[in-house]
């Protein structure tokens, strides 16, 4: 595979796509000077910067979603370029689902764009989608390289991650860390599923004949490699990394001081003072898990052949964490055959925010996120409007200062994507016992039901009009003392009388909950969306800022 060309596509970025005159700004920039033997711009190059280059093209024709190839304006191909340039081939397969521009186009950073040398009799028959690219492959003869957000034999499933999986043939890029020339402190932490591969890379260039930094495992063992002004730096763990469990690994250098600590032994220090003043001077960006070719690598420095395997579950440099997560919300500006890491244990979840990492019914480890907070570590922070709820969110709101002992008004504007269950407002004490004085409003088999308790076992009437998933509906409840009102607007109403005794509904102590309650006791939670501008409770807006807590939520995707 050949090395891939650094792409940096600016936010002002220029692609012909679609019919005649339909046009979208797209630009691009390569890393390297026009100078260099095999740029691969297909009719003009310029210098960009000192660092970079641009393609442009000769009237009649523009720049292809690669950045290099130029395609005939009249024909306007939507498909990317199959013809060489200067040796470099990039084949992508012409079923391929074609991505958004949003998902083509690059973040305003340097990224690797993988362009290998193919065979195109073996890629012909090979179908990769989501902007997944075929490349030669020596074990498997053809494979699909995946982009960010998908996976699989043709790139054709889509998932997200906050903890990255490698798998021997991935790799992630990051920033390059400010001030780190000739003082740092790494701390990586891994969950490792093979004794050999590559960790961390960075260096002047990717075949590690200049200045870099490394770790890598080699038979179970932990190396901290650098090169510095022609000077080699070897340290290695005196213990085998035990797999499957995670592993935190420390690697420090004080101008020509350098330490190894693996786990809990002791740390491997060694002095080298023709370094003193010897800085990194890394070019390239951060490669976490793995790098882009190792054809070019040189071996008498690096040992590794392959990526990593396994999970790598936090970075830390001088103190700053990186979010493992692509851009915007992370910063990984780059990656290919990424996935999910899945865990059962809560010692390799790292929640953001408050969130608390918590087992669910699955058995799967994961972070229950505050209020106004989602992703997997919970990094992600909302302005929630509209409000999404995922079958494991909900809202509290306290009751306290607010009397429902003889009447109760609410309004709700909701949208379910899911209308065979789920409770949608519960108000009261969250429990399955019996004679507790609660309200709840619940969807059941597409239809709206109201369960009232006021203290000696719910009566439960419904509205007959079947609800339709993700459509938009409002329901209003009045209530006066045992007789209760249930209004679903343009879709019919129903009134209950309570059968008991009792007229009071005694919650003063309680909670109003939207969506769901803080426990699972009260059967499955509602799914879908919530307008809390457009809902009301005893008169007053149900305004997040009101909120006492909440969980699991997130902003409505399209209202």
């Amino acid at each position: 595979m050949d090395i891939g060309i650094l792409l940096m596509a600016s936010i002002f970025c220029k692609v012909f796509f679609g019919l005649v005159g339909s046009e979208t700004e797209f630009e691009a920039a390569f890393q390297g000077q026009c100078e260099s033997a095999g740029t691969p711009c297909e009719h003009f190059c310029r210098n960009h910067s000192p660092r970079t280059f641009e393609c442009s093209c000769r009237e009649g024709f523009h720049l292809d979603h690669n950045g290099y190839s130029c395609l005939d304006t009249p024909s306007l191909d939507t498909r990317p370029s199959n013809r060489s340039n200067n040796n470099v081939e990039l084949h992508r397969s012409e079923q391929a689902d074609q991505p958004s521009i949003a998902t083509t186009t690059s973040p305003t950073n340097e990224i690797p764009y993988t362009s290998p040398k193919l065979a195109q009799a073996a890629c012909a028959g090979l179908v990769c989608l989501g902007g997944g690219v075929c490349a030669s492959d020596r074990t498997l003869g053809y494979r699909c390289l995946c982009p960010l957000g998908r996976k699989g034999t043709h790139c054709q499933e889509k998932v997200s991650f906050a903890t990255p999986r490698f798998s021997g043939d991935s790799y992630a890029m990051l920033p390059l860390p400010t001030d780190w020339d000739l003082d740092f402190e790494l701390e990586l932490d891994i969950h490792a599923e093979n004794e050999n591969g590559l960790l961390l890379y960075s260096g002047e260039d990717l075949n590690g004949s200049k200045n870099f930094l490394a770790l890598e495992l080699l038979d179970g063992y932990v190396v901290f490699r650098l090169q510095i002004a022609h000077t080699d730096i070897n340290l290695q763990s005196r213990y085998k990394v035990p797999l499957g469990d995670p592993v935190l690994i420390r690697a420090q250098r004080s101008k020509g001081d350098f330490s190894l600590r693996v786990a809990s032994e002791d740390r491997i220090v060694t002095s080298v003072q023709d370094v003193e003043d010897g800085e990194l001077k890394a070019s390239e960006n951060i490669y976490l898990g793995g790098i882009p070719d190792y054809d070019h690598l040189q071996t008498k420095f690096l040992t590794s052949t392959a990526g990593f395997v396994g999970c790598i579950l936090s970075l830390l440099i001088n103190g700053k964490k990186f979010l493992l997560e692509p851009l915007p919300f992370g910063t990984i500006i780059h990656g290919i055959n990424i996935d999910r890491c899945e865990t059962s244990s809560c010692e390799e979840i790292h929640c953001l925010n408050d969130g608390q990492c918590i087992i669910d019914h699955f058995k799967k480890a994961r972070c229950d996120c505050p209020i106004a907070f989602r992703g997997e570590q919970c990094e992600i922070d909302l302005q929630l409007e509209v409000t999404s709820f995922n079958g494991t969110s909900y809202l509290a709101y306290p009751l306290s200062g607010t009397s429902v002992l003889h009447a109760t008004n609410l309004l709700l504007t909701f949208k379910p994507s899911n209308i065979t269950g789920g409770v949608l407002l519960h108000i009261g004490r969250p429990s399955s016992s019996l004679f507790t004085d609660t309200m709840q409003i619940r969807l059941n088999r597409g239809l709206l039901e109201l369960a009232l308790d006021l203290g000696e076992g719910p009566t439960i009437s419904q509205i007959g009009t079947p609800l339709v998933r993700n459509q938009w509906y409002q329901v209003a409840v009045r209530r006066t003392d045992r007789f209760t009102e249930l209004i679903l607007d343009g879709g019919g109403t129903t009134q209950v009388y309570y059968d008991g005794a009792f007229d009071e509904l005694n919650v003063a102590d309680d909670h109003l909950y939207i969506g769901g309650v803080d426990n699972n006791e009260v059967g499955a939670f509602f799914q879908g969306c919530i307008d809390l501008n457009k809902s009301e409770f005893m008169g007053k807006k149900l305004l997040m800022s009101r909120a006492l807590k909440g969980s699991n939520l997130d902003t409505c995707r399209s209202t």
